[in-house]
C-alpha cells in the first residue's frame, strides 16, 4: 500500500517521511554535546519535525556509559539517557540557562575546535554558497565552532 504513490495522500506521506528522515540524518551530524554541572553531556537543537525518538537509537548506542540530554528548543521536549540505562522523553520540560553552568574544560575544547576548524580552511576554496546548503544557517547557532 505504502508503495501506491500514485495515491495523492500516500505520495503526500512519503514525502513527508523523507523529510523527517532527511532532518533526522542531518541532526546526526550536527547536534553538539558540551558538558555542564556533575558530567551531563547537553545538547540544545531546534528541529522542524519531531525527530527526538529517532536519535534516541543512535546516540544511546554511541553514547551507553554516559549521562545525556537532548533538548529540543522549539517544543520543550528533553530525550533523556541516564548511564546505562534507556532513553526516555520529557515533553514539556523547561531548561533555565541559568541553571546550567558548562565545566570549565568544556570552554577549552570549544575554543581548540574552532581553532581547529578554522586551521583547516582553505580560503581560497572558500564557497559561502555550498557552506550555505550543506550546513544552513538555522543549525549553526548550536553548534560549538559558530559560537
Amino acid at each position: 500500500v505504502l508503495e501506491d504513490l500514485k495515491d495523492p495522500y500516500i505520495l503526500k506521506l512519503s514525502k513527508l517521511r523523507l523529510t523527517v528522515w532527511h532532518e533526522m540524518h542531518r541532526m546526526l551530524g550536527f547536534v553538539r554535546f558540551r558538558e555542564i554541572q556533575g558530567k551531563v553531556l547537553l545538547a540544545v537543537i531546534r528541529p522542524d519535525n519531531a525527530v527526538l525518538p529517532l536519535l534516541a537509537p543512535h546516540f544511546a548506542d554511541r553514547l551507553p556509559r554516559e549521562d545525556w540530554i537532548i533538548y529540543d528548543e522549539g517544543r520543550q521536549d528533553a530525550l533523556i539517557h541516564p548511564a546505562g540505562r534507556s532513553c526516555t522523553i520529557r515533553r514539556q520540560a523547561e531548561l533555565d540557562p541559568g541553571q546550567v553552568r558548562e565545566s570549565g574544560g568544556d570552554r577549552v575544547y570549544a575554543a581548540l575546535w574552532k581553532i581547529f576548524c578554522q586551521s583547516i580552511s582553505v580560503t581560497e576554496r572558500e564557497n559561502l554558497r555550498v557552506q550555505r546548503q550543506n550546513l544552513p544557517y538555522k543549525y549553526r547557532r548550536y553548534m560549538t565552532e559558530f559560537w
